[in-house]
């Protein structure tokens, strides 16, 4: 088993070379990626390389010869409304799938895409129903486009993370586990708000369940990953109990829409402030995915909530002082 990952040095791409050296010690693993690894342990997997160089990259490919390749590089923030700025998600992929098809050696690929394809609301139609969800979703679908118009030998399969999050996450050490440590951190009262999350071990073991799945079940197949949707307020709990001791404040969501618009007038300013109508939209809004046919095909998440959020917190205690506090 020879596996290609690009990506390898971020989020989701370490924890799943993580899991490949305990699933497979024995496979040879090609981490294609700009950036070194996060791990010193991973350093000697590391092939530094941009996907936006397609030469580059199909000699990369071609000298490696994978037999399994999993596509997790991209640009994954949401901060840009300009298309361009999202070409790594977009020529990086069309350049990756150029250079897999002279490589005959390549068994299954699987292409990780994200729910933002489909914005909240109504549930998708079809695996081809696209109503991206920000700027960073839209670049997804034209990924998904590529690939269902390309003509790849190899089985693949695409995936779509819902909300994932654990150690390594590359924003909430800095901001929202931040503030629940703080206790500045209130919930919104009212109906319960459903949204899908996605511990990124679960994550993992999804990616890697499909490889040893039959072709037929997998094959030219989009398949979320993530946990059972469930209430916003569950997950936030967790977590501070965990770095509090103490349940969420809860406070009515009238107020918090009031403090979000001061937070706008604040942010004018070039100021920071911890609430804003974006961010009200997102505690308050739902974000619902079907994931019972990922259940039905892979089987239950491994990992429990609370297994997650103690993993996660436990990393989140070695960076640095403010958390060993």
């Amino acid at each position: 088993m020879r596996i290609l990952v690009t990506g390898g040095s971020g989020f989701i791409g370490t924890h799943f070379i993580d899991l490949l050296r305990r699933a497979r010690p024995d496979a040879a693993i090609c981490n294609v990626d700009l950036r070194a690894p996060k791990l010193e342990s991973h350093r000697c997997y590391w092939t530094k390389c941009d996907i936006l160089d397609g030469s580059q990259l199909d000699s990369v490919v071609l000298q490696f010869g994978p037999t399994h390749v999993v596509h997790m590089a991209a640009r994954t923030d949401t901060d840009s409304n300009n298309i361009a700025d999202y070409r790594v998600n977009t020529e990086g992929s069309a350049n990756l799938i150029a250079s897999m098809k002279p490589c005959s050696t390549i068994e299954r690929t699987i292409f990780v895409s994200t729910q933002y394809v489909v914005g909240p609301g109504k549930l998708p139609d079809s695996v081809r129903d696209h109503r991206p969800h920000t700027t960073y979703g839209r670049s997804k679908c034209i990924m998904e486009d590529l690939i269902f118009k390309s003509d790849i030998a190899a089985t693949w399969t695409i995936v779509r993370p819902t909300n994932v999050w654990g150690s390594w996450h590359p924003r909430y050490a800095e901001e929202f586990w931040l503030i629940v440590k703080k206790g500045k951190y209130v919930h919104p009262g009212g109906a319960p708000v459903y949204r899908g999350y996605a511990y990124v071990g679960n994550v993992v073991e999804q990616i890697w369940a499909i490889f040893h799945k039959e072709t037929a079940s997998v094959d030219r197949r989009v398949i979320y990953v993530g946990d059972e949707v469930a209430d916003i307020r569950v997950w936030v709990a967790a977590f501070s109990r965990a770095l509090t001791g103490k349940e969420p404040r809860v406070v009515p969501r009238s107020i918090l829409r009031l403090v979000a618009l001061v937070g706008d007038v604040v942010k004018m300013t070039g100021r920071p402030f911890p609430l804003f109508t974006s961010r009200y939209r997102s505690m308050t809004g739902e974000y619902r995915v079907d994931m019972k046919p990922t259940f039905q095909l892979l089987g239950p998440p491994r990992y429990s909530l609370d297994e997650g959020v103690r993993q996660t917190v436990d990393w989140l205690r070695t960076q640095g002082e403010l958390w060993r506090q």
